[in-house]
């Protein structure tokens, strides 16, 4: 509320079944994993256990190409229905099956890890280093795949996220645009809103901004319209057509009044009144816009803007504040991501001493070991951002058609490259500053490389 997101009145609100379904459901979650975990480890004899340690040979178990097959048949069946569907239906069942299919992408990862790595270090397979990392990847894929699923379903949530939220803003404001007969209007110039000198000066029809009250004493956002012949609702206020309503002005003057419809085109939680009258029980209110009829005239504080322009600063307005919100929801899931990478590769280094102080008997410095277990935590991220976006991408096109079937405009489609970059930089960080923490543990490289059969 203090930053802008709610309107003013609103009550923050606390449910307790959230909590307890988040709690148990955490609780069950942990519970099934480690049983899982258990179950496996118990049925492994003693020198099986000691040779898979060595190689993998089982990177997938039933289990994971079970739920991972039925995620991509779902995830495939949902993404099949979004042609026929209608243009209200697409983004969610577009989103439905992304999700869906994040979610089959990270149990199948260890199936698609091999082929990718192979792929992505195709160039670098001649030298030492680059043998170690490549080979080394290819007989631990299922270490890899735990590291890059938190990194895939992190990528893939934020493109598909604000890749959506910003594709459906720039959607909107072809289609407010569209709903502008004007080519031009004239707005504020650094001011929070226009004189009355500079809309009597303009030709057109202008509207003012206020606040009215309900007998509850909620605010809601009063808009006076120059064209408003009565009182229009939002369909979200839940009034219908003709319905008394008491509403309480700035000034304290109670009116009833009757509502003459109730319109889509009015804003959430919004009435619109002719404007004279929103004016008159408050002289303060400001003018944000009048829509010219004819030539723009220069006054102090005025400016003439196109209606694309003058629609797209809206839309810039709101999306601060969707952004704000985006940032909050991506920075709690790229922080549970770091968690998920940071222990897995610490236990991974951990579990890899003799395999590091191998390499340090046949001649490797502590530095070209570090520098091995570096190219292989960015090669876990890469690969991880690799398969996040080869679900969130196709999705992104497939929710612009729904917007572009919806609004019957073209919309370009918005990458959100900043967010990418982003999260997959705070990934790639955490993975580093994991794998090498092990090393620099006693102060130094070579020794942190001589005491970790330790």
């Amino acid at each position: 509320m203090a930053v802008g997101l709610e309107p003013t009145g609103f009550q923050v609100g606390f449910s307790w079944w959230a909590v307890v379904v988040s709690l148990l459901t955490g609780l069950v979650v942990a519970a099934l994993g480690v049983w899982l975990s258990a179950r496996r480890a118990s049925r492994v004899p003693a020198l099986d256990a000691l040779r898979e340690a060595a190689v993998e040979k089982r990177p997938m178990t039933l289990s994971r190409w079970v739920f991972g097959l039925l995620g991509v048949v779902i995830g495939g069946g949902l993404a099949a229905l979004v042609p026929g569907s209608t243009a209200e239906q697409k983004p969610t069942i577009v989103l439905g099956s992304a999700m869906v299919l994040l979610v089959a992408a990270a149990l199948l990862a260890p199936v698609v890890v091999v082929p990718l790595v192979r792929l992505v270090t195709w160039p670098a397979r001649r030298g030492a280093t680059g043998m170690l990392v490549r080979e080394g990847t290819l007989v631990a894929a299922r270490r890899v795949a735990s590291t890059a699923a938190p990194v895939l379903a992190a990528v893939g949530f934020a493109v598909l996220l604000v890749g959506t939220f910003q594709t459906a803003l720039a959607a909107v404001a072809v289609e407010d645009t569209a709903t502008i007969p004007e080519m031009a209007v004239a707005v504020p110039a650094s001011a929070p809103g226009l004189s009355e000198a500079a809309v009597v000066a303009q030709q057109g029809r202008s509207e003012v901004v206020s606040t009215v009250f309900l007998t509850s004493g909620k605010p809601i956002r009063a808009a006076g319209s120059s064209t408003a012949d009565g009182l229009f609702a939002a369909p979200s206020l839940g009034w219908k057509a003709g319905q008394v309503v008491p509403l309480r002005f700035e000034d304290g003057t109670v009116q009833t009044m009757t509502v003459s419809a109730v319109r889509d085109d009015v804003l959430i939680d919004t009435v619109m009144l002719p404007r004279a009258l929103l004016r008159a029980h408050d002289p303060t209110a400001l003018t944000q816009v009048v829509y010219l009829a004819g030539p723009f005239t220069a006054t102090p504080g005025a400016e003439q803007v196109t209606a694309r322009e003058y629609v797209e600063r809206k839309a810039g307005e709101e999306g601060d504040l969707i952004n704000l919100f985006l940032a909050v929801l991506l920075g709690i899931s790229v922080g549970y991501t770091g968690l998920a990478v940071a222990s897995t590769l610490l236990m991974a280094t951990y579990g890899r001493r003799q395999e590091f102080v191998t390499l340090h008997h046949t001649g490797a410095t502590a530095g070209q070991t570090v520098r091995v277990v570096v190219l292989e935590a960015l090669l876990a991220v890469l690969t991880g951002t690799l398969l996040g976006l080869a679900v969130a991408v196709p999705a992104l096109f497939e929710a612009r058609a729904g917007l572009q079937d919806e609004i019957g405009a073209e919309v370009t489609l918005v990458m959100p490259w900043a967010t990418l970059f982003a999260v997959v930089g705070v990934c790639a960080v955490l993975a580093v500053i994991a794998g090498t923490l092990p090393f620099l543990r006693r102060g130094g490289l070579s020794v942190g490389a001589r005491t970790m059969a330790g």
